[in-house]
């Protein structure tokens, strides 16, 4: 599901095709492990590969046929559904977008201050249907400002004193 205009709401859901190949490999993993360990005999190496390869393979798929939306974002509100949690836009304090160096790449959050609780609200927009730069677009033109970007170090390798 990409985002989608709904009466007025950008409504924006996962990107399945990213959790399909994740689901696709942990699958193959899976049905390979657990095939060599009952051909060969091995219960116990049977279970530990369906539960450490198994879960990782069904959450995934679970988010395969998810169909419902993860972020709703309209004129009043921005609807974070994961969390179950919606703030209105003129209820906002502070935002910024958060972006991590990782192993792997780039992690984007975007992080604001709910004035009407006084907490910071925490948003990944990485694997969402529509990439982390039109959501934050779309954020800018309802908050009517830019919204700043603070750069993370993911790793911080320490030099051992030996």
């Amino acid at each position: 599901m990409g985002a989608q205009l709904v009466s007025g709401s950008f409504v924006v859901g996962v990107n399945r095709r990213l959790a399909f190949a994740a689901a696709v490999f942990f699958g193959i993993l899976l049905f390979g492990a657990v095939g060599r360990g009952v051909s060969t005999g091995n219960s116990e190496s049977t279970v530990i590969a369906a539960l450490f390869i198994g879960f990782p393979f069904i959450f995934y798929m679970r988010r395969v046929l998810q169909r419902e939306p993860v972020l709703i974002l309209d004129d009043e509100y921005l609807r974070n559904i994961k969390a179950n949690h919606t703030v209105r836009w003129d209820k906002i304090g502070g935002m910024y977008l958060r972006q991590r160096q990782g192993i792997f790449g780039q992690y984007h959050h975007l992080v604001f201050t709910d004035r009407a609780t006084d907490k910071n609200e925490d948003l990944p927009l990485d694997q969402l249907s529509v990439g982390w730069k039109d959501i934050v677009e779309l954020v800018e033109r309802h908050v009517g400002q830019p919204v700043p970007v603070r750069r993370e170090a993911g790793l911080r390798i320490r030099r051992s004193s030996i």
